[in-house]
């Protein structure tokens, strides 16, 4: 978080008031990466098919997989609300 509200030059505060929290600010960037990814491999053949596919894991890297660091930092905050 320290990064993104660095990146973005707001606050936490502002970050979460405009987001309404961290499982907010991951659903809106799934649904972004969804968004670039399907528009990524809006192709016309199977050869364009697996060239978007080889462009998109070129260009994006091995960062892991979003979804599931999502899973892992959605289920570290919904136990730190159920925590006593």
């Amino acid at each position: 978080m320290d990064r993104l509200t660095a990146a973005a030059d707001v606050s936490s505060r502002t970050l979460y008031k405009h987001l309404g929290g961290k499982t907010a600010l991951i659903m809106a960037t799934l649904d972004h990466r969804r968004d670039r990814f399907f528009q990524a491999l809006d192709v016309d053949s199977v050869d364009g098919l697996f060239f978007a596919l080889s462009e998109w894991s070129r260009s994006e890297g091995a960062r892991g997989c979003y979804f599931l660091r999502a899973i892992a930092d959605a289920g570290s905050e919904r136990r730190a609300k159920s925590s006593p």
